[in-house]
């Protein structure tokens, strides 16, 4: 996977693997929804791209958002769990396999992290 052009997390270029910009390789699916302030976009071994950044809404409202644009997409949901303050599932489907994991940040309600780990299906 590659991922677009995009300013560095950090100017060193020993991290050069680390970038702020979205995924580019899948633009037609919902991985991450506009509003998500990323903080961080790497390549890891296996072809697979991790994301990660905060959205300015409540944990209970980002999952239903979530759910309902991943499914919508046509990725089946799979092997999650929800507890009260955060959750997680696999997904797959259109060519991608991954998992993705939300948390509400602690003491800020309104304010849920989200992590987004996808590859291409072998």
């Amino acid at each position: 996977m590659q991922i677009g052009p995009s300013p560095f997390l950090w100017p060193s270029a020993a991290h050069d693997h680390l970038r702020t910009g979205r995924p580019s390789d899948r633009p037609d699916l919902p991985l991450l929804k506009p509003d998500v302030v990323l903080t961080g976009v790497q390549e890891r071994s296996g072809s697979r791209t991790v994301a990660g950044g905060v959205v300015p809404r409540p944990f209970a409202e980002v999952l239903r958002s979530l759910r309902t644009a991943y499914e919508q997409a046509g990725l089946t949901l799979e092997d999650g769990e929800v507890e009260p303050r955060d959750a997680e599932s696999g997904f797959a489907g259109r060519g991608v396999e991954g998992r993705w994991g939300l948390r509400e940040v602690s003491g800020c309600p309104s304010r849920t992290t989200i992590s987004v780990v996808i590859r291409p299906t072998p």
